[in-house]
């Protein structure tokens, strides 16, 4: 940062102490060190006028300028990542947060049955596409139940911009690969408000993408539905997979 703060008075903006006022001041070790204020600033032009806790101030031959006062007189936005020790000054990356290295909450099911599962790395979805990472959804359905639904909920506090994936059909092994399926469906809800629809989740559907505005969401929950298509008792495993809250 330091480095930084001086690249940016040698190259960026115009400086000049007109006037000192020296403070002396006392480190950890009780070494002084003199500090002097009084410097103007320039950003194209303009002088700029700084709060009094945030002066520019030269100590031990090093310029420090105010990273928000510099960055506002850039007309650029500034944004502080406490969990990185970061601050991102304009454009800043995307913060990804995986859907299933997330926490959830609160899975309610109509069947017993029903369970949510992780995605099997480099497992193929009913239509042969790979995927390394997702949840997939098991819901039984059976002539007593008609239509047998499960949710989960994420807790996102309002961090997140976007909500984005693919839905596939998954073929799920060791013992529970069920190949005579009903439709599934899924429907997301932010605040308790429907944001997206999946198509119908069936054997060998094409993988299909989401984007989803999830701007100022507190609590996202996922429902899957399936309903009883005849006969005996039948299974839908309907995956969501690739999926990412993202901020930016």
């Amino acid at each position: 940062m330091k480095r930084t703060a001086k690249g940016y008075v040698a190259g960026l903006l115009t400086g000049f102490l007109l006037f000192s006022t020296v403070m002396a001041l006392a480190n950890a070790s009780g070494t002084m060190r003199e500090i002097f204020f009084g410097i103007n600033v320039v950003v194209d032009g303009v002088p700029q006028d700084f709060e009094y806790d945030m002066r520019p101030f030269i100590t031990e031959g090093r310029t420090f300028l105010p990273v928000r006062g510099i960055a506002d007189a850039l007309g650029l936005p500034v944004h502080w990542e406490g969990s990185t020790q970061t601050v991102y000054i304009g454009n800043r990356p995307a913060h990804v947060s995986w859907l299933d290295q997330m926490g959830h909450r609160n899975h309610q099911t109509s069947f017993g049955q029903n369970g949510v599962f992780a995605w099997v790395p480099g497992t193929a979805a009913t239509d042969g596409t790979i995927f390394d990472r997702g949840i997939v959804f098991g819901t039984v359905v059976n002539s007593n139940v008609g239509e047998s639904t499960q949710s989960i909920e994420f807790i996102l506090n309002g961090n997140y911009n976007v909500f984005r994936g693919t839905y596939v059909d998954s073929l799920r092994g060791g013992g529970i690969t069920e190949h005579t399926r009903v439709g599934a469906q899924f429907r997301i809800y932010g605040d308790g408000v429907l944001l997206g629809t999946s198509p119908i989740i069936s054997h060998g559907m094409i993988p299909a993408d989401f984007n989803i505005d999830i701007t100022n969401v507190q609590t996202l929950k996922i429902l899957v539905e399936s309903t009883f298509g005849g006969g005996f008792s039948r299974t839908s495993f309907a995956g969501i997979v690739n999926a990412r809250f993202e901020s930016n």
